[in-house]
C-alpha cells in the first residue's frame, strides 16, 4: 500500500488557489484540506497509490530530468518512507523541480511524503516515476 501525502505553506503574500494549483499540477489527491496552525495557513493533500503521483511521473518525462530525479529520490528514502521537495513556483507552471526543504525555493517548498510497505514497494515506486 502506497501511501502520498504533500504538505504546503501558504505564505501571507500567495493566493491560496494558486498555491492549490501548483499542488495539484504535481498530485492527484483523494483529499485535499486547508489547515491552519496559529497564524500559517496550509494546504495538506493525500492520496493513496501510483495514481496519486502520475502527474508528477508525467512533469519529470516532460523535463526530460528521469535520471536525475531517481538519484533525488533514490537519496531521500529513509527505510520505507520518501520525503522530497518541489519548488512551489517550479510547479506552478507545471514543471517538477526538485529543491532543499529551506532557502532554496523562497516560498518554501511543496513536501512529498510517500509511505510504503516495503522497501521493495518504494523502491518499484522510484522505477515507475522514473522510468
Amino acid at each position: 500500500m502506497i501511501k502520498v501525502k504533500a504538505i504546503v505553506e501558504v505564505k501571507p503574500t500567495e493566493d491560496v488557489e494558486k498555491v492549490k494549483k501548483a499542488l495539484l499540477n504535481l498530485m492527484i489527491p483523494e483529499k485535499i484540506e486547508i489547515e491552519n496552525k496559529g497564524e500559517t495557513q496550509f494546504i495538506v493533500a493525500e492520496g493513496s497509490g501510483i495514481e496519486s503521483l502520475l502527474k508528477l511521473h508525467e512533469a519529470l518525462k516532460r523535463r526530460r530530468i528521469l535520471t536525475a530525479a531517481r538519484n533525488v529520490m533514490k537519496q531521500s528514502v529513509i527505510g520505507t518512507n520518501m520525503i522530497i521537495y518541489l519548488n512551489k513556483q517550479a510547479a506552478y507552471m507545471g514543471y517538477a523541480s526538485f529543491c532543499q526543504r529551506e532557502g532554496e525555493s523562497p516560498l518554501g517548498p511543496i513536501t512529498i511524503e510517500v509511505i510504503c510497505d516495503s522497501d521493495n514497494e518504494i523502491n518499484e515506486l522510484i522505477d515507475i516515476l522514473t522510468s
